[in-house]
């Protein structure tokens, strides 16, 4: 089975600037959510992977929160939108002043015990090896080479 990963996100715009990057992120992730075509409308390419990773600052350093889950590259499989969920407030521009996001996603492939915890130095650590299988070069699958 696929492990699939829920998130749910409100962005309160503030201003009408914060509003319009709410908008653009909403955008942006529909607009991933949905696969394109080939040569011909008959062949459609895979939408693009997002790698999701939970992070931790310590000093200037960004570093990996082995207190969360280590999640594959995956799908975004399905979104929710919801405008204005807790009022009936608009900037004057009629920009919404909250947008509530629900994102599902699903890994692209079925992962082992071995993807995820099997360290050959201590086979009973229960850390995850972080090991991302299947791509080696993300680069090379957004360009569609």
């Amino acid at each position: 089975t696929l492990r699939s990963f829920n998130f749910t996100f409100k962005l309160v715009g503030e201003s009408q600037d914060e509003a319009e990057q709410a908008r653009l992120i909403e955008n942006t992730f529909r607009k991933f959510l949905y696969p394109s075509t080939e040569s011909t409308d008959f062949l459609l390419k895979y939408p693009p992977f997002f790698k999701i990773e939970f992070l931790s600052k310590s000093g200037d350093e960004m570093k990996v929160n082995k207190f969360m889950p280590f999640i594959g590259y995956c799908y975004l499989l399905n979104m929710t939108t919801t405008f204005n969920e807790s009022t009936n407030l608009f900037h004057s521009n009629g920009e919404p002043t909250e947008v509530s996001l629900s994102l599902t996603f699903q890994e692209s492939k079925a992962m082992l015990r071995d993807d995820l915890y099997t360290s050959p130095d201590n086979y009973n650590s229960a850390d995850y090896t972080n090991k991302r299988s299947g791509v080696t070069d993300l680069t090379s699958v957004i360009e569609g080479d």
